[in-house]
């Protein structure tokens, strides 16, 4: 039987959103993600979420397309 190669799946925390460019407050992203206008998180720990990386890059690449160039 053989494995298939998977990509790791990799996470991001909320340093590295920030680290993206995302730096809104975390009760924004909150509020953001119930309305579906954000990628949802994962609850790692009781006290750590975070996110697909995939997810957040076809967030960001989404937002992008939107918005016109200066």
């Amino acid at each position: 039987m053989s494995k298939k190669n998977k990509a790791p799946v990799r996470l991001l925390s909320r340093a590295d959103l920030r680290d993206r460019g995302i730096t809104y407050s975390p009760t924004y992203l909150r509020e953001m993600w119930m309305k579906g206008r954000f990628p949802k998180p994962q609850r790692l720990t009781p006290h750590k979420l975070v996110w697909y990386a995939s997810e957040i890059d076809a967030w960001l690449e989404e937002r992008l397309k939107q918005s016109p160039r200066v």
